[in-house]
């Protein structure tokens, strides 16, 4: 974890494409965006709102995303993680990634 401004720029602009996106993906469940108008309000959690597929299925779709951003910045997948040779372990599909964390239920 760094400061915004110690990114390097590649990360930035993944940050910026997983924030461009997180609507079209809140969409698919019939939620959206909205400007906050009390600061003071708390936050609804996600999980008020979503049963336990239904988040299981945003983070399928935001990691279909995030595969695809990194299949075209031309990283492919390997056993280990290389982030100067652009490689990663985590370039799977979603089932298989929650074999690999040992999250399958």
């Amino acid at each position: 974890m760094l400061p915004w401004e110690d990114l390097p720029e590649a990360l930035k602009v993944s940050n910026f494409h997983q924030v461009a996106y997180a609507e079209n993906i809140l969409k698919t469940a019939g939620l959206g965006l909205r400007r906050i108008t009390d600061s003071g309000k708390p936050w609804v959690g996600m999980e008020e709102l979503l049963d336990k597929a239904g988040l299981e299925r945003l983070a399928e779709m935001e990691h279909g995303r995030w595969n695809v951003e990194r299949l075209l910045l031309g990283w492919r997948w390997a056993e280990a993680k290389d982030v100067g040779r652009k490689l990663s372990p985590y370039l799977v599909p979603w089932d298989r990634l929650r074999l690999k964390s040992g999250n399958m239920t």
